[in-house]
């Protein structure tokens, strides 16, 4: 019998043409370097409690079906300033508009509209000897986390919920994907703001806060037809040093309420300096620790927007 190798595998990620219709993800959608990855099928299964001449009961049925995928890749931008990152089709799945200058930038935004959002057909690859098979989700939306710590790699943490397919065992179609080479930036030379006060800090964690639902159809094989986003609430957390209060009281800010300006920007060679921006970043807790012996305060951020029309609460760029 062959033996899976659960450090030799890929991910696929193709945008679907239609909402839930699976399409067919090539090498040019693969070049994404993860790890960590974890898929937990998500099946009901319905017992038949009859009453019977004894207490065996008849085998149960199926019901619906889907899969959640967990996931990290590297912040790492594309080959030069305003071409795509690897993770592209993953944050538009995300819920996530996206704006390409070239050969400045690509920024992605906040979409709302169901009809704006998109899926994605999600290919799990793992090779079992010589062969490879295939774990697949379809109508797949996720919610996404970056973590730009100075003490590891920069990474993006992607949760996905999609439609069950059955696993298959497919011809390795991925053989050399285009990964990009150049690897993400140290967090180092960072700049992180917050009110105009440069934090000294070792990075920044965001969360989109993506809440993602399946929408069920009984027309459907598996009993759903694709996810949507249906709710968002994007925050931050960062903890900078201990300031006197004549510089910055982190406190005040909550007790006033008071929202300002959030840029966290690492990077230093075109094409792969990541920056997330919240304009109206308003403090919802302010802690206090230490880091050593030295006095730190935790601060957590709810990303508000900005004007009356919204979405505009954060921004993610690549430049």
């Amino acid at each position: 019998m062959a033996v899976a190798l659960m450090e030799i595998g890929q991910i696929g990620v193709l945008v679907e043409t239609v909402k839930g219709t699976a399409v067919s993800p090539a090498a040019v959608d693969a070049g994404i370097r993860v790890w960590d990855i974890g898929l937990e099928e998500q099946i009901e299964v319905h017992e038949r409690n009859t009453v019977e001449a004894e207490f065996s009961q008849p085998h149960a049925i199926p019901g619906m079906r889907s899969y959640q995928l967990t996931f990290r890749s590297e912040v790492v931008g594309g080959t030069s300033a305003g071409s795509r990152p690897p993770m592209w089709q993953l944050l538009r799945a995300c819920g996530l508009s996206e704006a390409i200058i070239v050969p400045t930038s690509v920024t992605y935004s906040e979409v709302a509209n169901e009809n704006s959002q998109v899926t994605v057909t999600i290919d799990v690859y793992r090779r079992v000897g010589a062969t490879v098979k295939r774990y697949r989700l379809t109508g797949a939306m996720g919610n996404v986390r970056a973590v730009c710590l100075s003490d590891g790699v920069p990474y993006f943490e992607f949760t996905f919920l999609g439609v069950y397919n059955e696993p298959a065992d497919v011809a390795d179609l991925l053989t050399a994907p285009p990964y990009v080479m150049a690897g993400p930036p140290p967090v180092v030379s960072a700049t992180i703001t917050l009110m105009s006060q440069t934090l000294r800090c070792v990075g920044y964690e965001f969360d989109l806060g993506n809440k993602v639902e399946l929408r069920e159809d009984v027309n459907q094989a598996s009993g759903y037809l694709h996810a949507v986003v249906v709710d968002r609430l994007p925050t931050l957390a960062v903890t900078p040093e201990e300031e006197l209060a004549a510089t910055v009281e982190w406190l005040s800010k909550k007790t006033t309420p008071t929202v300002g300006e959030f840029i966290g920007s690492i990077g230093s060679v075109a094409g792969n300096i990541f920056r997330i921006r919240a304009p109206a970043a308003q403090v919802m807790a302010a802690g206090f620790g230490t880091r050593g012996t030295r006095g730190v305060r935790p601060l957590n951020l709810t990303c508000r927007k900005l004007a009356n029309a919204g979405g505009d609460a954060m921004t993610l760029r690549f430049t």
